[in-house]
């Protein structure tokens, strides 16, 4: 059987790198509460459109011409802002036809860590005002480790 990294490496045509690959073996896609990191899952029943990568990232080249070498993670919160990975420099990038596209980290890890773990961990210390309930779907351990290499 083929891994996530193979899969979106062969419907892609693009190299991916070891930090979002190690992030597809780990957890495969992240939801949390407002944050979103498309991925590969065994519960996708196709690769259209998000949160499946492969599937985002079709449909942001053929509509708007993204480049060949980024991979859709997630959504920016903008009205058209993407964040993409650049599957050859391994950098982080907002992707906007209507803001512009600017680099907002070195590394997928970077990313992660500042704009996906750091906001979970301050939510987790929040939450309670929103009056939500914690949530256990990802190990904050296991992705803090991301930054030093695995």
């Amino acid at each position: 059987m083929s891994s996530w990294k193979e899969i979106v490496e062969r419907e892609l045509g693009v190299k991916v790198p070891d930090q979002y690959a190690a992030f597809l073996d780990k957890y495969g896609i992240y939801y949390g509460p407002g944050i979103e990191v498309y991925g590969m899952s065994d519960s996708l029943t196709g690769y259209d459109g998000s949160p499946c990568v492969i599937g985002a990232t079709q449909i942001r080249r053929r509509e708007h011409g993204l480049p060949h070498r980024f991979l859709v993670l997630g959504y920016g919160g903008f009205e058209d802002e993407h964040i993409c990975l650049d599957t050859e420099d391994e950098k982080v990038y907002s992707i906007s036809r209507w803001y512009g596209d600017r680099k907002i980290a070195d590394s997928f890890d970077e990313w992660f860590q500042r704009d996906v773990i750091e906001y979970l961990e301050w939510y987790e210390n929040h939450r309670k005002e929103f009056g939500d309930e914690p949530f256990e779907v990802i190990d904050l351990d296991w992705m803090r480790k991301l930054r030093h290499g695995l």
